[in-house]
């Protein structure tokens, strides 16, 4: 899938949630091009559906998951669901996963657009994070 076919689905996805439209937005994660990425949406979408059984086996199949992208997409799970010491923890893994393994990450991540991280922004660990 193209990224920007990609990026839209997730805007889109996202929207619907937000919004509590949370089946809609759980179809349309189901069209999501790859599998880490589907199961960070359907972990987010079926908590807020109060499917938690579902919700966290998707969250352990991501966990699970290799790839030094997966601990921002567990960190996102965890501040959506508003489990914010988890959040952090899971962004000081992809901080230094970014830094050690993957320096290139480092400029296609930015901890401060807030985009999906909006909610832990308060926190004063965000700050310290983001300065890092």
């Amino acid at each position: 899938m193209a990224v920007s076919t990609f990026l839209k689905r997730s805007v889109a996805s996202r929207t619907r949630l937000a919004s509590g439209r949370y089946e809609a937005g759980l179809a349309q994660i189901e069209r999501w091009g790859t599998e880490p990425h589907r199961d960070q949406g359907r972990a987010i979408a079926y908590q807020a559906l109060g499917r938690t059984a579902e919700a966290d086996a998707a969250l352990e199949r991501l966990v699970a998951r290799p790839g030094t992208t997966t601990p921002l997409l567990v960190a996102d799970v965890h501040a959506q669901r508003g489990d914010t010491d988890e959040a952090f923890r899971w962004l000081a893994v992809a901080q230094k996963l970014r830094r050690e393994e993957n320096p290139a990450l480092a400029a296609a991540v930015d901890f401060g657009d807030g985009r999906y991280f909006g909610l832990l922004k308060d926190d004063p660990r965000w700050a310290a994070l983001s300065d890092e």
